[in-house]
């Protein structure tokens, strides 16, 4: 005889049979989300694949407008090559030095690994001409102390050093009185002319000052250099730091010194070079030709020894890159709405002479390099600007 099931235990069953029904739905659903999640996330990274692969493989700069050659005073001695640049098909190019490569290579006996030493950004291009931007390129502020050399006569300043200086660039402070360059040789008090200034050798004259003045003198000099920022060394057992780079440019070094005061005390302080060889301390001096820079402990107060040397600076280049920006909004990009100069200085032994193959190769980071080639025509003028089309 059949046994009957009991309604409420046909109500147990079915409740199980949903419990279990509904964890398969819950199981599925999480795969099914998991599943899909994984797909999502393999189509991303695809399309993220695919884009850096576009990317390294095309180039975000593209040649805006013709190719500039300038000779020197010499015919047939290019010195500057001024290419001008535009983004292509992207909002911005990252354009400091640590992202971007500027290789150049010559005929066949000169081959420069990197020239670009970064943005100039206080170079605005807009209405200058070309002459102007390449000096403003090439020159960098300096301020030194001066005092009167009686050897050279009353009123005569000791010499600049035998830098080549900007005209119109000069700023001379005596005490409370300012003196401003002209352009013309000639300085000012106000609107009075006051002074003459040599800007080949440097020497100042100034009218009615005394043998013991002292000027502290500003002006932009021209000279092809790099900035290095916060090199770091210890010094020798002959507290000497030797610097990674030369020439140094005078009036350039900036130093933070570290030490012990014979205390256990840790002291530190910030030394700076006079544009002629010594640090603003007694027995502290730099060597500009071979970057040498020797420190006294006892003068600054470091009795248990000098621990560490940080020095900012800059250094002389043979030849170098720079980038000059219109509607420049004073990042180190070019932009979409800027419009940029490179402007190659080249040394004196490494000009591109008539018939030479030039090859520059601008790479920005993590992307195909812009390759310029062309040849140097056949004669170029003294101190004028060849076109390439």
């Amino acid at each position: 005889m059949k046994r009957k099931f009991s309604r409420s235990k046909r109500a147990i069953v079915g409740i199980e049979a949903a419990i279990v029904m509904i964890a398969f739905v819950v199981i599925a659903a999480a795969f099914a989300f998991m599943v899909v999640n994984m797909g999502l996330f393999s189509t991303q990274r695809s399309q993220e694949a695919i884009q850096q692969g576009l990317k390294e493989a095309s180039c975000p700069l593209t040649i805006d407008g013709s190719i500039l050659l300038k000779s020197s005073n010499q015919p047939n001695d290019v010195q500057s090559i001024i290419i001008p640049l535009k983004t292509l098909g992207v909002k911005y190019v990252p354009m400091w030095t640590n992202e971007t490569v500027v290789s150049v290579k010559i005929g066949t006996s000169t081959a420069i690994a990197n020239v670009y030493a970064g943005i100039k950004h206080d170079v605005d291009p807009t209405g200058m001409s070309f002459d102007e931007i390449i000096t403003r390129t090439l020159t960098v502020t300096e301020t030194i102390t001066l005092s009167t050399n009686q050897t050279h006569g009353s009123g005569q300043l000791t010499e600049l050093y035998g830098r080549t200086i900007v005209p119109g660039s000069v700023t001379i402070t005596i005490g409370d009185t300012e003196y401003t360059d002209g352009g013309d040789g000639k300085l000012y008090k106000d609107i009075t002319e006051s002074g003459v200034i040599d800007y080949d050798d440097g020497t100042i004259t100034i009218s009615g000052i005394t043998s013991d003045a002292i000027a502290v003198v500003t002006y932009d000099v021209v000279v092809n250099s790099a900035s290095v920022t916060g090199e770091t060394d210890t010094p020798d057992e002959n507290n000497k730091v030797q610097l990674n780079h030369y020439p140094v440019v005078p009036g350039s070094v900036t130093i933070r010194v570290t030490g012990d005061d014979g205390s256990g005390v840790i002291v530190s302080t910030t030394l700076v070079d006079d544009g002629a060889g010594k640090l603003n301390a007694t027995g502290c001096t730099i060597d500009y030709d071979d970057s040498q820079i020797t420190l006294n402990p006892t003068n600054l107060g470091m009795n248990g020894g000098i621990t560490s040397v940080v020095v900012d600076y800059k250094y002389v280049v043979d030849t170098k890159a720079v980038l000059v920006v219109e509607n420049d909004n004073n990042d180190d990009s070019l932009d979409f709405f800027e419009k940029g100069y490179l402007i190659i200085e080249l040394d004196e032994t490494q000009r591109a002479t008539p018939r030479d193959n030039v090859l520059i190769e601008i790479r920005p980071e993590k992307s195909a390099p812009l390759t310029v080639s062309f040849t140097i025509p056949e004669a170029i003028p003294a101190n004028a600007y060849v076109t390439l089309e």
